[in-house]
């Protein structure tokens, strides 16, 4: 059995951590204590985002995007069957890409620039921000420092596919908790660790993408008495397209033989609905 070494929980600290399984040569392992799933080591390396190596997934980010994503149309929806409150309050949004979100947060609720802020570290995302229209925006790590200058300050935090890229977890949340005001909501999307076929895709799924993993379980025990909502997202056709255009820049370098793997994600799709076991999760917590 392969042992943790020189390493912790990033979460909840503990030692206590089972080794899971050889992802493509990274070691993942599973928190006996907290439950989550944690890749080590851990290293964050910013050239992933703005050097575009990981398959051209941060290409589209530099160029304004179109398509909505799958978690954000399961977040507006979401935010509007839970009759949620985000018209005119103070908004950061966490690893905000290209402001996608916010594009398509605009036009369904009553938010401008002007209560809309992001913090990203990928320069080149930034740029295209600001060209839809983004004035305020934060270049740096979120980090201690930033929290510290920043306390009780926003209404609500948006951070979608974000924690999953984080190699100290409990540092990230003691931080966002912090900047936000009293019954602040945090409303967080993320990969979901238990759903169907995973090893489809999975190399995006691990370091130097991804060092950590999610399912509702985690959540549930750990957040229990800040848990306002929690649910999963599907993969719809467009993101079908998307998903399996990427799959073909994985294999072949090209996006052209998406055709090939399209079959596949059909089944993935069934599959999850039937068992109703999402791609992702999207889960509202409050302050």
């Amino acid at each position: 059995m392969i042992k943790l070494n020189n390493d912790v929980c990033p979460f909840c600290g503990s030692s206590n951590a089972h080794f899971k399984k050889n992802v493509h040569g990274n070691l993942l392992f599973e928190c006996q204590d907290c439950t989550l799933q944690f890749f080590s080591p851990r290293k964050f390396n910013k050239d992933v985002y703005e050097g575009e190596k990981i398959q051209g997934i941060y290409e589209s980010y530099h160029s304004l995007r179109k398509q909505p994503t799958i978690w954000l149309l399961e977040l507006i929806k979401t935010i509007k069957n839970l009759n949620f409150n985000i018209n005119d309050k103070l908004i950061l949004e966490i690893g905000a890409g290209d402001a996608l979100n916010y594009e398509y947060l605009k036009q369904n609720f009553k938010i401008s620039s002007n209560n809309y802020e992001i913090l990203e570290v990928d320069s080149k995302s930034v740029a295209a921000a600001k060209k839809r229209g983004i004035t305020t925006a934060y270049t740096q790590f979120f980090d201690e420092s930033f929290a510290n200058q920043n306390s009780d300050k926003y209404d609500i935090l948006i951070i979608t596919e974000v924690i999953e890229h984080q190699d100290n977890l409990n540092s990230f949340l003691e931080n966002a908790f912090k900047i936000l005001k009293k019954d602040g909501l945090i409303f967080i999307t993320t990969p979901n660790r238990e759903r169907v076929f995973i090893k489809i895709g999975e190399r995006t799924d691990m370091p130097p993408h991804h060092f950590l993993r999610y399912n509702k379980n985690f959540f549930i025990k750990n957040f229990k008495n800040q848990i306002q909502h929690i649910g999963y997202y599907f993969l719809d056709h467009n993101n079908l397209l998307e998903y399996t255009r990427l799959l073909s820049k994985s294999k072949f370098s090209t996006r052209k033989l998406w055709i090939i793997f399209y079959p596949l994600l059909i089944l993935k799709a069934i599959f999850a609905k039937l068992l109703n076991y999402g791609e992702g999760l999207v889960v509202v917590l409050k302050k």
